[in-house]
């Protein structure tokens, strides 16, 4: 029997144990933010249409995660990722570029 996520009523009989490689899944998602920007000085956190682009650009897209490092978020791990939309078939396009290019993000200047 193959899970497809349907509901059907069994008989005891032919419930199974789990085999035990099945029961540890790998990690399926983690904390992630962009990397090499933040939003403007004028806001700490992100503006609505920030985040409103951000959703726009994102949405029913096959984006590509490029992964530049982690960095420690109080005591959480966090991924530092370019997004990049590989939807058109003649031009990528890198969403914290878009975020840039709007005038709702800055450029974060790598410490010295």
């Amino acid at each position: 029997m193959v899970d497809f996520g349907e509901f059907i009523v069994m008989s005891i009989e032919d419930i199974r144990l789990l085999p035990y490689c099945f029961a540890q899944l790998p990690r399926l998602a983690f904390k992630g933010k962009l990397f090499g920007i933040k939003p403007t000085k004028e806001s700490k956190v992100w503006s609505e249409a920030a985040k409103y682009k951000f959703l726009q650009m994102a949405h029913n897209k096959s984006l590509v995660a490029l992964s530049c490092g982690t960095e420690d978020v109080m005591g959480q791990e966090v991924t530092l990722m370019r997004l990049v939309d590989t939807s058109q078939q003649d031009q990528d396009i890198c969403l914290d570029d878009e975020l840039l290019e709007m005038g709702v993000a800055e450029k974060i200047r790598p410490l010295s």
